[in-house]
């Protein structure tokens, strides 16, 4: 568990980070990874104290399988109230995978990767309940009082990032990646609208922030404001 701010942790369950709140009423699930992952979760919060019962909130970025499929088992484990943006609500109650590029528009490398990937994290993505729809601007503060959702489309229609005012901490799905020194763009095979992704990159520059937990890859601590500036300027 590595600790991005006050109350906020990230945890790396192999195939994709999902990330801790300390909640009012407990703990608040960030992303649920891929079908299988409760039993890692439940591991890595017991090394750090917690336990799957602590977990009341889970805040779902957007609905593609590594951050949903393992939605249904967790949700089921916890009771946890869900909460996720009203454009991928559809998808993850249903089961059904969000809109995706046509192959025939992609390159052999955006076509290989997406190909890699699909093996790596597979394709299972059970439905699960969606208990709350929030959309740009709406502040949790049932969760707690600093917490804002801010929309970040392009990867996927309703993906949105959770933005800690009092710690300038923002956890942004998959707006970008940070699996190389450099962040970089979310991957073609998977982003229907990268222009739109651009404008997210923007967006979370404008909101200057401290610390930046991705979905994919180290988080930024202490120093993203002027990374994540950087990178809105190449893109």
């Amino acid at each position: 568990m590595k600790r991005l701010a006050r109350g906020v942790y990230q945890l790396d369950l192999g195939k994709a980070n999902v990330f801790l709140l300390e909640a009012k009423d407990g703990l608040a699930l960030v992303d649920t990874e891929v079908v299988g992952a409760k039993e890692r979760l439940e591991l890595a919060l017991q090394k750090s104290g917690f336990a799957l019962h602590d977990i009341h909130h889970i805040l779902v970025t957007h609905a593609h399988v590594d951050h949903v499929g393992g939605l249904r088992e967790i949700q089921a484990a916890t009771g946890a109230q869900v909460w996720a943006h009203r454009l991928d609500a559809p998808f993850i109650e249903s089961g059904e995978h969000p809109p995706y590029p046509d192959g025939s528009q992609l390159g052999a490398f955006d076509r290989g990767v997406g190909w890699l990937i699909a093996s790596f994290v597979g394709d299972e993505q059970p439905a699960a309940p969606v208990h709350h729809e929030v959309e740009e601007g709406d502040v949790l503060s049932g969760i707690r009082d600093d917490l804002r959702v801010v929309h970040l489309p392009g990867h996927s229609p309703g993906q949105v990032g959770f933005w800690l005012s009092d710690e300038r901490v923002l956890l942004g799905g998959d707006v970008a990646m940070h699996l190389t020194p450099w962040l970089h763009l979310p991957l073609g095979a998977y982003t229907p609208d990268m222009d739109e992704a651009k404008r997210s990159v923007q967006k979370v520059a404008m909101l200057k922030p401290h610390a930046l937990g991705v979905g994919h890859g180290a988080p930024l601590i202490g120093n993203a404001e002027e990374k994540v500036a950087d990178f809105a300027n190449k893109v």
